[in-house]
């Protein structure tokens, strides 16, 4: 990595920049379930974890518990991960699972 120091101010201003939109874009974050601050990475790991519907995520992150309105977000997100199924087995991942992400 170049050293700020030795840039002119237009090449600090560019560098600054670009490492900005680098985190930005690698490090993004979405926050699916306002009501209750659950994130994609978070509905993602209880998906992994073994959550295969709505209800075994919403039972294991929260999200999609109160309004509903995250809730074709989360069944997007479950069938990205290539884990929903027609079945609604009883929950098998728990809610501290997704306190520790």
């Amino acid at each position: 990595m170049v050293k700020f120091e030795s840039l002119g101010l237009a090449e600090r201003l560019l560098q600054m920049t670009l490492n900005f939109i680098f985190r930005m874009v690698c490090c993004a974050v979405m926050i699916v379930c306002h009501c209750h601050g659950v994130t994609d990475r978070a509905i993602r790991k209880v998906v992994r974890e073994g959550a295969c519907s709505l209800r075994q995520v919403a039972l294991a992150s929260r999200a999609g518990r109160m309004c509903g309105g995250c809730r074709p977000v989360v069944k997007r997100l479950i069938e990205e991960e290539g884990a929903l199924t027609t079945a609604s087995p009883a929950s098998t991942v728990s809610p501290a699972a997704v306190a520790a992400s």
